[in-house]
């Protein structure tokens, strides 16, 4: 059972993969060429413009060799033996599950590789759904540009920073979905990442927009909704 499932959550990855490539890519790729075209207004001067674009490349690369069980717990041999533990040789690997006991355990697995999956296509699309709202304010930099405006619907009504919340989750979801250690521990260096750019960001929009994105910032959360009960984040 367990080997119909590790397939399952491999392909599963890579629907994934290509939701986020192919959904609004056309439009998502104009919006931001169409940016890069405009005159810069403000522009934050910080090595999180740059840090955060080669991490993302390097999650991308983690996630692809996780397919290939590139830092897994689960080890699948084979001749059908198989083992949880760190490590490539059983035989000096850190063991913690053999094959008898992953089939005593196989359900929990499974339920842990599903909430993974998930959780992944969920942030794929959601990561989508912001690129595309974001319209033609979409850029790769934290900047200001001739045209600009403050985006409050869709997504961003519920949440500030939809795209830096998909690339901190993203790790600790597939991690979940290929019981893979190696992206956990990437997924604790993205975090602190992605907080202070959405940090800098969060500077940089209210020293251009003013009392607009105070008013914002006061109602609506960087990463998860708040008063999400509320009938004016439901109507």
């Amino acid at each position: 059972m367990i080997h119909f499932f590790d397939f399952l959550f491999r392909g599963m990855l890579v629907i994934g993969a290509f939701v986020m490539m192919f959904n609004n890519f056309r439009e998502i790729r104009r919006n931001r060429k169409e940016n890069e075209n405009r005159k810069v207004l403000m522009y934050y001067h910080t090595v999180f413009n740059v840090i955060p674009i080669y991490l993302n490349y390097i999650t991308s690369v983690l996630i692809g060799l996780s397919i290939f069980r590139v830092g897994s717990f689960l080890h699948i041999l084979q001749n059908g033996e198989m083992w949880m533990g760190i490590g490539v040789d059983p035989e000096k690997a850190i063991v913690f599950l053999d094959t008898a006991e992953i089939i005593e355990f196989q359900w929990v697995i499974i339920a842990v590789g599903i909430i993974g999956c998930v959780l992944y296509i969920f942030l794929c699309m959601l990561m989508t759904m912001s690129f595309a709202k974001l319209g033609k304010n979409l850029s790769v930099n934290i900047d200001i540009k001739e045209g600009n405006t403050l985006v409050r619907s869709g997504v961003y009504r519920v949440i500030r920073h939809p795209i830096y919340l998909c690339e901190m989750m993203m790790p600790f979801a597939v991690a979940l979905a290929m019981q893979n250690w190696l992206l956990i521990l990437w997924g604790f260096v993205m975090v602190p990442i992605e907080v202070i750019r959405a940090n800098k960001e969060d500077e940089l929009l209210e020293h251009h927009y003013g009392e607009s994105f105070v008013s914002y910032k006061s109602d609506v959360n960087r990463f998860f909704p708040k008063n999400i009960g509320r009938k004016k984040w439901i109507r």
